[in-house]
C-alpha cells in the first residue's frame, strides 16, 4: 500500500487515541477541580473550533477531489480495469491503483474532520454538564 495512505492511517489512529486520552484527562480534572476545569474547557473549545475550521476546509477540498475521482472511476468502470489486467497494461493499472490510494487518503481527511467534530462535541457536552 502507498506510504501516504499508511501515514494517514497512522495519523488517524494517533488522533483517535489522543482524543480518548484528552476526554479521560478532562474527566479527571473535573473530579479534582471543577471551577478550574470549566475555564480550561472553555479555552480548549475555542482552540478546537479553530482546528475544526481548518479541518472543514481541508475536508471540503478532499470531498471535491473524491467526487471528481469517483466520477472518473465510474466512467472507466470495472470492465475497463479487467481489460487492462488481461492485456497487462501495467501503467494504466498503476495509475488506477494510485487513484484508489489517493481516494483512500482523501477519505481519511474527511474522517479526520469527523473526529475533530466529535472531540469538540465531547468537550461541549462536558462543559454543559459542568454547568448543570
Amino acid at each position: 500500500m502507498d506510504t501516504r495512505v499508511d501515514q494517514l492511517c497512522d495519523d488517524l489512529r494517533r488522533k483517535l487515541n489522543g482524543i480518548e486520552r484528552h476526554v479521560r484527562d478532562l474527566k479527571s480534572k473535573i473530579e479534582r477541580d471543577r471551577e478550574a476545569t470549566i475555564a480550561t474547557i472553555g479555552e480548549e473549545i475555542v482552540v478546537a473550533r479553530a482546528e475544526l475550521k481548518r479541518a472543514m476546509d481541508d475536508a471540503e477540498a478532499a470531498r471535491v477531489r473524491m467526487k471528481a475521482h469517483l466520477a472518473e472511476m465510474m466512467a472507466a468502470g470495472e470492465y475497463q480495469v479487467e481489460e487492462w489486467r488481461r492485456n497487462r497494461e501495467v501503467e494504466k493499472l498503476e495509475r488506477w491503483a494510485e487513484g484508489a490510494e489517493a481516494y483512500a487518503a482523501w477519505s481519511l481527511i474527511v474522517a479526520s474532520k469527523a473526529i475533530d467534530e466529535a472531540e469538540l462535541a465531547a468537550m461541549q457536552a462536558i462543559a454543559a454538564r459542568l454547568e448543570v
